[in-house]
């Protein structure tokens, strides 16, 4: 199993650039987050949801959201979000990309991945609660936006 691609310091100080310079308004930079990006959200996107248009849809979304968080967005925390998701259990990304992704409810879920209901939030509180762990105090805004 080939282990996730761990990114260089060049690497991080470049997208840090690119994060500034995209919440100054540079929509070049900013397309170049989403070129680096769009390939991995793509890919859980569709693997949660078993669908290519309904990934791309949900791709566009999470840029657009990523977009209008990026004036908040905080160096000084040492975290990298799409390596904390990538990290997750596969059981529990494919839940939580669901739910963050998609927005699909709790029964939606189920259906979807074709378990209890009961076993989807046992696999959206271990997916939440290593992600607080990974990431600190930064998952408590959007755990509150996204429970359902």
């Amino acid at each position: 199993m080939a282990q996730p691609e761990v990114p260089s310091p060049e690497g991080d100080a470049e997208e840090r650039r690119l994060i500034d310079r995209s919440a100054a308004g540079d929509q070049e930079a900013f397309r170049q987050l989403v070129l680096r990006h769009h390939r991995l959200v793509i890919n859980v996107a569709f693997r949660a949801l078993g669908e290519l248009s309904l990934a791309e849809d949900v791709a566009q979304d999470v840029f657009i959201k990523v977009h209008n968080a990026l004036a908040s967005y905080r160096h000084d925390k040492p975290f990298n979000v799409r390596h904390a998701i990538a990290n997750l259990p596969p059981h529990y990304r494919d839940t939580i990309a669901l739910q963050a992704f998609g927005e699909l409810s709790y029964d939606e879920i189920a259906r979807a991945l074709d378990i209890p209901l009961g076993t989807v939030m046992s696999r959206l509180n271990g997916a939440k609660r290593l992600l607080r762990e990974r990431l600190g105090d930064l998952v408590s805004p959007w755990e509150e936006a996204n429970t359902a």
